[in-house]
């Protein structure tokens, strides 16, 4: 799951997935036999705004995944610890 790129947001939910980590898995990712790659996004996290969303839209667009999947957050701290967390 990528869910944005934007180093705020990664940062507010403790998942700070740089694009030059994530397009070094993703090369590294098609050079063996994977039948297909998906990325997850997240609308609706902590710092999100639309056009940081966009920035991150353009991004995956231009990494080609083979199937992309958009979530809106769901805030559920009791049964995900990582939400329990304060957000920065």
């Amino acid at each position: 799951g990528i869910q944005d790129f934007d180093p705020c947001v990664q940062r507010a939910i403790n998942r700070v997935q740089p694009i030059e980590m994530v397009a070094r898995v993703l090369d590294s990712l098609r050079m063996h036999p994977v039948e297909s790659i998906n990325f997850d996004l997240i609308l609706g996290l902590p710092h999100q705004s639309v056009f940081g969303f966009d920035d991150t839209l353009n991004t995956v667009i231009d990494m080609r995944p083979d199937r992309l999947a958009i979530f809106e957050y769901a805030h559920l701290p009791s049964r995900f610890k990582a939400q329990r967390l304060c957000f920065r």
